[in-house]
């Protein structure tokens, strides 16, 4: 054939062969060469033939090819779509809440309450006072709050002084029964007989806004009366509360303008804005609301008083169906009923207090500062209704959680309105002293967020609301991140309540239900979260690419900033993890003998082998440094560096800022025990694994009291100041968070390990007793004159001075300090 000739040339030639010689000969071996024509027609035959196979072996060929490669996408399209489903699946137990996701149903007490934390109920012309602000300078707190019955809030703000309180009264009807809100306000530094004074004096505008959401399917009209259009009155109903009357009664001496608005808001986020889209002047200078907005549906009905204090408003919610309940109680909840009611709730929760707390055996202000932190953690207690939005690394999937229900405690009004699941562990530490069913609600509510992997979002973004109160990238909860499970500290207290003797019913079946669903989330942690090596654990989440942090956070730890192995590598040994594990080993033991479980003995044994004294030395004590450490691929010659600006093109202008920093190591990292003692080397003795006659709890002892380490005047600081990183920047915006400021979370359970130990027979029993009344002192003291000069609880405090900062008030587990007033 002639050079170049294509596949159908030889194939045509080929063929014409074959008809001029004849049938084809038998097949033959191909041999390359070969001497006379007829080989070299041979040759040229099985060349052609293996070449140019024939179509049916083509086809059979590629339909293999595609019916493995169609396999394999399908094999993983449905392990991913089964993966993905397992995210946003609740996992197939018994619920410990009732279906329907109200709390009325373990405890109509809890039906309704000041269940939005993080709104102020106040109204400053010509700025309108709605979410709680840090920036407003507002002094707020909750003087009284027993959680169930009545409260009573101050607010100053500038020269007004706003009280707001309230009182329940549950079982009027079976629908929730009645309320009323009482919002006084007067002056501050302006004598009232002074007319010339009290002529200068600002007026005040009170707004009390009633929304029905969407959700409900119900219907409001209001009703006005006098030449003013004072809204009088609203009517309403809905499915569940069925027909009610929200009453408005002012009380004021002197000139008062009222005004009102009906009108539709589209979500509860939207109210502020929609308000004050419908507001216009007035010729006296007062802004009021422009009344009706005629639409066809209105959900939104607002109440305005504008005036000179001193004046006070009661808004009285009445269930139609309790009417004979009400007069057999003796009217309506109003006035000199009102007052009645609020003193007898009020005179039974200073019984409680002493009764729980010891408060009377303190001084006034120990006493004051007990009732303060205990009502504002119950009065920022908050009930959530949405989807967490939720995402699968592993599948690549963000997705929306089940719609859910959850009603919780929150660290700040101001900055964290919403639930955080290692922080609702310490909450219910003191929140569970005082009303173990409150507490008992709340864990079911929290362990029913529970997917069928056994992970629950760490963050809880539910409803508008609360997203509107998140930046954007925080709101996305990633599947494989953990968070320390404080809960079973919070059940290990709640334990002996729910055994005790002649235990309802409903604490009985809640501790059936709580096993598995606590042995899920165990499991959880368990497998998701283990090291490479036996008994070893390593939180997730912590990435190495994140170059503007100096150490990669560990978000998941609730630690944050705490200083890690610089490298993450899946060879890292976090201490603190393997701790919560052996604690929460521990109390699964107890709840299964509780119970009755077959499988208790195995948690008592994995507690028993997780504390043993070898296998945290093992993995985690550090000759050299002598005490407990974690271990990782680790460098201490780590700093941020400003990177060099590029090249700029000839006539390119400079950038407007200069590039972030970014870290730089300047020592290359190894393998071995992270140094820089803190708090995570005191977990052993914290979750209380170590013996009493331990030689490494005394070393911890003496360390935990070293001023040069941990101690000082105000507490446990988090960071030693020999330590690398001891209030250091993690990025140059972020300035350190647990590396060096006083914790009350932390400090706290230093104070209960230590009281442990010293009830425990051993050698270090008088030592431990000691420390713990002298960390008692020196962090109540601190806290209670914070609070005393600020007015606020702070989230941390600063380790050299004992001053309160960052967000505030912080009434989550700083609040904790009260447990901590009484020796």
């Amino acid at each position: 054939m002639p050079k170049g000739a294509s596949q159908n040339q030889i194939r045509n030639r080929l063929k014409q062969n074959a008809n001029a010689d004849g049938p084809r000969p038998p097949p033959q071996r191909f041999r390359r060469g070969g001497g006379g024509s007829g080989n070299r027609w041979w040759n040229a035959y099985h060349l052609a033939d293996r070449l140019t196979p024939s179509s049916a072996t083509l086809t059979k060929l590629f339909a293999g090819l595609f019916a493995v490669i169609a396999l394999i996408f399908l094999v993983r399209f449905v392990t991913l779509k089964a993966r993905t489903a397992r995210l946003w699946t609740p996992v197939p137990l018994p619920t410990l809440v009732p279906q329907n996701g109200t709390s009325a149903e373990l405890s109509p007490d809890l039906f309704w309450g000041t269940y939005r934390p993080q709104l102020i109920e106040d109204g400053l012309e010509p700025q309108i006072r709605h979410w709680c602000e840090q920036s407003d300078r507002l002094r707020y707190s909750w003087d009284a709050h027993d959680g169930r019955n009545f409260g009573s809030q101050s607010i100053r703000d500038e020269e007004f002084a706003i009280t707001t309180e309230f009182v329940k009264r549950p079982k009027m009807g079976g629908k929730g029964g009645d309320w009323t809100a009482r919002i006084s306000t007067k002056l501050v530094g302006v004598n009232a007989s002074d007319a010339k004074q009290r002529q200068r004096s600002p007026i005040l505008s009170v707004m009390f806004y009633f929304l029905l959401p969407d959700s409900t399917l119900g219907h409001l009209r209001g009703q006005t009366v006098d030449e003013q259009f004072r809204l009088e009155r609203i009517q309403g109903h809905t499915k569940e509360l069925g027909e009610f009357q929200v009453n408005f009664r002012p009380r004021t001496s002197g000139p008062v303008r009222y005004t009102h608005l009906s009108t539709y808001a589209p979500r509860e986020d939207l109210i502020k804005e929609t308000v004050m889209h419908r507001m216009t002047g007035s010729p006296d200078g007062t802004i009021g609301l422009t009344g009706r907005s005629n639409m066809k549906i209105e959900n939104l009905f607002v109440f305005q008083m504008t005036s000179m204090p001193e004046f006070q408003l009661e808004v009285s919610f009445e269930s139609v169906s309790g009417l004979s309940d009400r007069q057999a109680a003796g009217g309506s909840l109003q006035g000199e009923t009102f007052s009645r009611e609020f003193s007898r709730h009020e005179a039974a929760f200073n019984r409680s207090l002493a009764q729980k707390f010891g408060a009377t055996v303190a001084n006034e202000k120990s006493s004051g500062f007990v009732r303060s932190a205990l009502s504002n953690m119950l009065g920022g207690i908050g009930y959530f209704y949405g989807s967490s939005i939720v995402n699968s690394p592993e599948t690549e999937t963000t997705a929306a959680y089940w719609p859910a229900a959850l009603f919780s405690a929150t660290p700040s009004r101001s900055f964290f309105p919403r639930g955080f699941l290692w922080d609702e562990g310490f909450h219910n530490l003191l929140i569970g002293q005082f009303d173990p069913e409150i507490s008992r609600d709340i864990l079911a509510h929290w362990l029913d967020l529970m997917n069928v992997n056994g992970w629950i979002p760490r963050e809880q973004i539910l409803g508008f609301e609360a997203k509107a109160k998140v930046p954007d990238e925080f709101v996305v909860q990633p599947d494989t991140n953990a968070n320390p499970p404080t809960l079973f500290l919070a059940v290990e207290q709640l334990l002996p309540y729910l055994t005790r003797d002649g235990a309802g019913k409903a604490d009985k079946e809640f501790l059936r239900r709580l096993y598995p669903r606590l042995a899920t989330w165990y499991a959880f942690f368990n497998t998701t979260q283990a090291g490479l090596l036996p008994g070893t654990y390593r939180w997730r989440g912590r990435d190495s690419n994140k170059v503007h942090q100096l150490n990669p956070l560990t978000l998941s730890s609730g630690l944050d900033d705490y200083p890690r192995a610089s490298h993450p590598t899946d060879e890292e040994r976090h201490l603190d993890l393997l701790c919560w594990m052996a604690m929460a080993s521990r109390v699964m033991a107890q709840i299964g003998f509780a119970v009755d479980a077959p499988d208790w003995r195995k948690f008592s044994a994995t507690w028993e082998s997780l504390r043993a004294e070898s296998h945290l030395d093992k993995y985690h004590w550090s000759e050299q440094l002598a005490s407990y450490y974690d271990y990782g691929l680790h460098s201490e010659r780590v700093r941020l560096e400003r990177p060099q600006p590029p090249k700029l093109k000839p006539g390119q202008p400079p950038p407007q800022t200069p590039p972030k920093k970014i870290r730089r190591v300047d020592v290359e990292p190894r393998l071995g025990h992270v140094p820089g003692f803190g708090y995570v080397s005191l977990f052993p003795m914290l979750m209380r694994l170590l013996q009493p006659g331990s030689p490494r709890l005394g070393k911890i002892l003496t360390d935990l009291a070293d001023p040069k380490l941990l101690w000082t005047a105000y507490g446990l600081r988090s960071l030693s100041p020999q330590s690398s990183m001891y209030n250091r920047h993690n990025t140059e915006d972020d300035p350190p968070y647990w590396r060096g400021a006083i914790w009350i979370n932390a400090n706290y359970l230093a104070v209960t390990a230590l009281r442990h130990y010293a009830s425990q027979p051993g050698p270090h029993r008088e030592t431990a007793a000691q420390l713990a009344e002298r960390l008692r002192t020196a962090v109540f003291n601190n806290v209670m004159k914070e609070w005393d000069s600020t007015g606020f609880l702070w989230e941390q405090y600063e380790d050299r001075t004992g001053r309160g900062q960052r967000t505030h008030p912080f009434c989550g587990w700083t609040a904790l300090a009260a447990l901590l007033a009484v020796a």
